[in-house]
């Protein structure tokens, strides 16, 4: 099963491609339009999942203080 993201990228990846094919401007202009509109699924994906894992994240431990050479 392919991830989603990856999913987005690679069909904004074939967007791009049609688009330098594309024999009119406004054509092209459209496939443009839907390669950004990929990528934006994907970043809100990628970003929707980081945060779902930030809440998870253990705390950082304190640090204690070292105690300086005994006389």
């Amino acid at each position: 099963m392919v991830k989603e993201t990856k999913f987005f990228r690679k069909q904004a990846r074939k967007a791009d491609a049609a688009a330098v094919r594309a024999p009119d401007t406004e054509l092209e202009a459209d496939l443009r339009a839907l390669a950004r509109g990929f990528r934006a699924q994907a970043d809100a994906l990628k970003q929707k999942k980081k945060n779902q894992k930030a809440p998870g994240k253990p705390k950082e431990r304190p640090t204690r203080k070292r105690r300086g050479p005994s006389k």
